[in-house]
């Protein structure tokens, strides 16, 4: 379990200094055959994750990564984490779960979870009041 949880620790520092430059370097931290996939991505392989983080590169400003909190678990662990950036002229700021698998000290499976709603959608124009008035409308949350 400790080798585990020194990967989950590597893989924190290295998603939290994720940069473009970095795209070139998957093979130090991923397996060949790693399998990615949050709302809206499912690849397999570096070339998929080199595919999913440029996009993210491409599309938006400043994204970035802050690891909250590391859990391991007999074949991995899970990650809290901040997602922070700019899409289009609008912040994103949400918070999310990554599922990892290591094997031989690299991330086999990488598998995320977050509201799509709320991190990314109630930020476009149109969608994003559609989506908040709905929320209003049928949401069951404390309102002030």
């Amino acid at each position: 379990m400790s080798d585990t949880i020194g990967t989950l620790t590597r893989y924190a520092a290295f998603m939290q200094a994720l940069r473009p430059a970095d795209l070139d370097r998957l093979d130090e931290m991923f397996t060949p055959d790693v399998r990615f996939s949050d709302p809206f991505s499912d690849v397999s392989g570096h070339a998929g994750l080199r595919a999913v983080f440029g996009a993210m590169f491409a599309d938006m400003e400043a994204p970035r990564f802050e690891v909250l909190d590391i859990a391991p678990t007999p074949r991995g662990g899970y990650l809290k984490w901040r997602f922070t950036g700019q899409l289009r002229g609008g912040a994103l700021d949400f918070v999310g779960t990554s599922e990892v698998e290591v094997r031989d000290g690299l991330i086999a499976r990488h598998t995320d979870y977050w509201d799509a709603a709320r991190g990314v959608y109630e930020t476009l124009p149109v969608l994003g009041g559609l989506l908040r008035l709905l929320r209003r409308r049928i949401g069951h949350a404390d309102r002030e």
